[in-house]
């Protein structure tokens, strides 16, 4: 078994669910924890694996009624179940929104303040506590994103939607167990290599300067295109452990900063009654974002053709989009549902997200909106 410890410690291994899970309790004295899982996500055969690595004198108590995206709403009752079942810590399973709520749960489990207050508009990156409950995060193959990072988005009763960010925010423990990905439908696998993917991309074109977050972005992305195929054709293993490994790297490249197009397709998201994968969303959007930068990105594209194999003389845009030519993956926001009535308010709903400064270029409303346009 391999331990990485960076933003916090990391499980990774072949069949290694159940007795990290089950070690991590009981080294931590751990006897009352609260699963966030949606129900769905809580009836799969992986699922009875993730169940059995409880030990016998952990009493579980669930929470499953997982929102699309975090909400204030849900965060504040999974806060008042921890507190009345006297729980010692959150176990969330499965895709980035139950890991997600899961941390913004955490925020509301220590502070009295509403959510919104401890934002990072209203500087609340300094102010949340470091002492938060802690969280086991056990991604699926849709979890990679939430499973390491240091931050989540909320949704308001408003309709607006903040962004809760501090160190303290990454997950106590992640396990991520390539076996658990076994047998996941196409669709949600090509939705996470797309994200992976677009991830790993945008992260490296930032200008910040973070030497390591760039090689994890390089290496995410050079594990990408000779494992999708394999992944998906013969769920084949080794590749399902090569695309977690992205996932995982793709999320740590996120040390520069949240990505602009993880601004862009949460902002879709929220606001498209179709609620698509966001990570779908970000799939069909990074090669219009990559479009958009244009020779904003001081070189850096080069890198990245080289590391996905698209020839030197081909642009970065067209070079991705025949890349996932043959992925069984939308092609356009419109073919995830996603209303034309829905472009401008998730463009002015990202235009006031912090991660869109992160990028070659910055967007604002009116260019987020032609992005978003051409995307559809």
């Amino acid at each position: 078994m391999t331990l990485i410890h960076l933003l916090n410690r990391v499980h990774f291994a072949d069949g290694v669910l159940e007795d990290a899970l089950h070690s991590e309790l009981e080294v931590n004295d751990k006897t009352r924890p609260l699963v966030v899982a949606g129900a769905e996500d809580s009836e799969s055969l992986e699922a009875e694996r993730f169940f059995s690595g409880f030990p016998r004198r952990a009493s579980r108590v669930m929470f499953s009624d997982i929102p699309h995206l975090p909400s204030a709403a849900a965060a504040a009752a999974v806060a008042e179940l921890y507190r009345a079942e006297g729980c010692d810590v959150l176990v969330a399973y499965g895709p980035n929104r139950a890991i997600n709520l899961a941390k913004a749960a955490r925020v509301a489990i220590a502070h009295s303040e509403a959510l919104e207050v401890l934002s990072v508009d209203e500087g609340g990156a300094r102010r949340i506590a470091s002492d938060l409950p802690d969280l086991y995060a056990v991604p699926d193959v849709l979890g990679f994103a939430a499973a390491v990072s240091e931050s989540t988005p909320v949704a308001l009763s408003d309709g607006r939607q903040v962004l809760l960010a501090a160190r303290a925010l990454a997950p106590t423990i992640t396990i991520c167990d390539p076996t658990l990905t076994l047998g996941a439908p196409s669709e949600a696998s090509v939705f996470a290599a797309a994200g992976v993917l677009a991830r790993a991309v945008d992260s490296y074109l930032s200008p910040r300067y973070h030497p390591p977050a760039d090689g994890l972005a390089l290496d995410a992305l050079s594990r990408i295109p000779a494992n999708i195929k394999p992944a998906l054709d013969n769920d084949s293993l080794s590749a399902r452990r090569e695309i977690m490994a992205a996932g995982l790297n793709s999320s740590f490249a996120l040390q520069k900063g949240r990505s602009v197009v993880q601004a862009l397709a949460n902002a879709v998201a929220s606001v498209s009654e179709a609620q698509p994968e966001p990570s779908a969303v970000a799939g069909i959007l990074m090669s219009h974002l990559v479009e958009f930068y244009e020779g904003g990105m001081n070189g850096r594209c080069a890198r990245v053709k080289h590391v996905l194999g698209i020839a030197p003389g081909d642009s970065l845009a067209g070079g991705m989009r025949a890349l996932t030519e043959s992925w069984p993956i939308p092609r356009r926001l419109g073919d995830l549902g996603v209303e034309v009535s829905a472009l401008s308010r998730a463009a002015e709903l990202a235009a006031k997200d912090h991660a869109i400064s992160n990028g070659p270029r910055k967007p604002g409303a009116q260019e987020i909106r032609q992005v978003l346009q051409a995307a559809h």
